[in-house]
């Protein structure tokens, strides 16, 4: 640990007139602490504001002198982007090089970019770039560096925001498929026969896990309908067997629900699809569609014409890419409630950090209500509480969980705008006008 000690203290002593002279920022004694929690391979907790991105610099920097890369991980481009540019510049000072992973970039780019000693990356970048190496037919189609360990990632990596994507998004897995042709009339008649079926008499919903479970009346009752021995047999046409087809029917009708996990894509005032809600953001994930047929039901259960169904081909969940990193730690702003959980899935131990200065904001318990009217009443009143409506007033930006809730009608006249169907520079405007003082 001395020698960790010295490496982070030489780091700061080196870099102080450049952080100070460009960045205008120093490493204070508890970031240091944060970087040596971070080289011991531990989960940092610091809360917001503290720096966690200035400390990231400190164990990238050592690792990074080993030869082997040190892999900032990001939760979108935005910030892969921004921290690059602004830490980056401490990285190049001191005679390393370093790449950025973006969506849009070329085979030739990442491979260039993986290549470098520090490299800023989203979760969900490297994740389709490991699929994709795995699908690759020679060695120079692939991008990232090769391991001397078949399935292991040489080097060190920190994520950022470690417990959304660690524990939060731990078991979303990352597909990459193919299209093939689904059979529209087979998706129709697993839908009426989901409808037929009762929960508790044919089967069981598991919400938390989203599954449900068929029991022996169902299959019954579902192969005296069809007219066939078993659900499990796949006729000669080759679309396979019923079973899948009445299951993700069923899922579609108890686990789905409209303007909450999905919603409707229109275009010139026909229904031409499903687009999926992002559970965190509210937004519709373009691009994004449900494996395994579960998408063809969600269709036909409202009445939308049936696209080509996907077939997997590849598929890793965050668990198990980033248990695959020789070296992995995280740091985020909310660790300890999910400690537990941490050491045993990744063994990563997590160490909060005290913050640099006694904390001067105020943290109010939770308040509960027994009805959803009660709580956008009490929503109303604080945003009036806080100068809402006036000249001067100052804005109010509200989370919401659905689609559905940032259409809430606000009582008194106070307008709003859904966030959702805002991106990019429109919000900062948004939220810069005062006649917007309540947001969604």
């Amino acid at each position: 640990m001395l020698s960790h000690c010295r490496c982070f203290y030489l780091f700061r002593l080196f870099t102080f007139l450049f952080i100070r002279r460009v960045l205008e920022q120093r490493h204070y004694d508890v970031q240091l602490l944060g970087g040596l929690i971070l080289h011991d391979g531990r989960l940092a907790e610091m809360a917001t504001g503290e720096g966690k991105t200035l400390v990231a610099t400190l164990p990238c920097y050592a690792n990074a002198l080993t030869g082997k890369s040190a892999f900032v991980i990001t939760t979108n481009d935005y910030l892969a982007r921004r921290d690059m540019e602004k830490m980056g510049q401490i990285h190049r000072f001191l005679g390393l090089s370093v790449g950025l992973i973006q969506s849009s970039m070329t085979e030739p780019e990442r491979r260039k970019a993986y290549a470098c000693d520090v490299v800023y990356v989203t979760n969900s970048e490297l994740g389709f770039d490991y699929l994709r190496d795995n699908l690759a037919l020679s060695q120079e189609q692939t991008v990232l560096p090769t391991a001397e360990k078949s399935g292991q990632f040489e080097g060190f990596c920190v994520v950022d925001e470690a417990d959304s994507v660690l524990i939060d998004e731990a078991r979303t897995p990352l597909i990459i498929s193919k299209q093939v042709p689904a059979p529209a009339q087979k998706y129709q008649i697993a839908n009426k026969l989901a409808g037929a079926l009762k929960s508790g008499l044919h089967y069981d919903v598991d919400e938390k896990n989203k599954n449900i479970v068929l029991n022996q009346k169902a299959y019954q009752d579902c192969e005296d309908a069809l007219s066939i021995q078993s659900l499990f047999e796949g006729p000669a046409d080759g679309s396979g067997a019923w079973a899948p087809y009445v299951v993700n029917a069923v899922k579609a009708k108890e686990l789905f629900t409209k303007d909450k996990d999905y919603t409707i894509l229109e275009e010139d005032g026909n229904q031409v699809g499903i687009g999926i809600i992002d559970s965190f953001t509210g937004r519709v994930l373009d691009g994004r569609r449900w494996s395994d047929g579960l998408h063809q039901s969600i269709e036909a259960k409202e009445g939308i014409p049936v696209s080509e169904r996907s077939q997997v081909i590849a598929k890793v969940t965050y668990q198990s890419l980033f248990r695959q990193f020789s070296r992995l730690s995280g740091m985020t702003g909310t660790a300890m409630t999910d400690a537990g959980e941490l050491e045993k899935i990744y063994d990563l131990r997590v160490s909060p950090v005290p913050p640099a200065l006694p904390v001067a904001r105020r943290d109010y318990p939770d308040v509960c209500f027994r009805t959803r009217k009660a709580a956008d009443d009490a929503l109303v009143k604080e945003v009036i509480a806080v100068g809402g409506g006036e000249s001067d007033g100052r804005p109010c930006l509200i989370g919401t969980t659905s689609v559905s809730q940032n259409g809430f009608g606000v009582k008194g006249g106070y307008r709003y705008l859904p966030l959702g169907f805002f991106y990019g520079p429109q919000i900062d405007i948004m939220l810069g006008y005062t006649k917007y003082n309540y947001c969604y």
